[in-house]
């Protein structure tokens, strides 16, 4: 038996506090688990399993793609072209503008990528490319011939124009 004093019960004091602690603890414990429940992944596998196999697009053609271009023009842009006739400086300032000075130097040297010095006699003994298609294709498909001890990490520089293309593989020729 308790004595009350004032409308409280001396002997309860103690319960009453608890009471409360074990109420906020139930409802956080409740909260805990119906997050857990609601925040479970259920997962249902599709009938029949789904294969990405992409067909690779024609070097040049994502702006032509994007802009809704006619198909037989894009393709029309993998077949090898004639290149016009190159400036070489024309070539030079494009090899210094397109940052290409970040990896290759016009000597022997090594950066990131092989230096420039003879490239164009070098191309020429490569592949069975012509130098000049040797030069176009490793600007334009840098991952078509790797040199070996090196990397493929070039930029590919499929964007650039036709003449653009010539006048690179123009400057390279006067690099000795």
């Amino acid at each position: 038996m308790s004595l009350e004093i004032g409308g409280t019960s001396a002997g309860n004091g103690a319960a009453r506090l608890r009471a409360p602690r074990i109420a906020v603890l139930i409802a956080v414990i409740a909260c805990a688990a119906m997050t857990m429940v609601a925040c479970t992944e259920i997962i249902h596998p599709t009938a029949t399993s789904v294969a990405f196999e992409p067909t690779p697009a024609p070097a040049g053609t994502r702006a032509q793609v994007l802009a809704g271009g006619d198909p037989i023009a894009i393709a029309a842009l993998s077949q090898p072209k004639e290149l016009p006739p190159g400036s070489a400086d024309s070539g030079q300032e494009l090899y210094n503008s397109l940052g290409c000075t970040a990896c290759h130097t016009l000597g022997s040297d090594t950066l990131v990528g092989p230096g420039f010095q003879d490239i164009y006699a070098r191309a020429a003994t490569r592949t069975d490319l012509s130098a000049d298609d040797y030069i176009a294709e490793s600007l334009t498909k840098p991952a078509a011939f790797l040199v070996d001890g090196f990397s493929n990490v070039m930029q590919v520089f499929d964007y650039l124009s036709d003449q653009e293309v010539a006048d690179i593989i123009a400057f390279l020729k006067t690099v000795q």
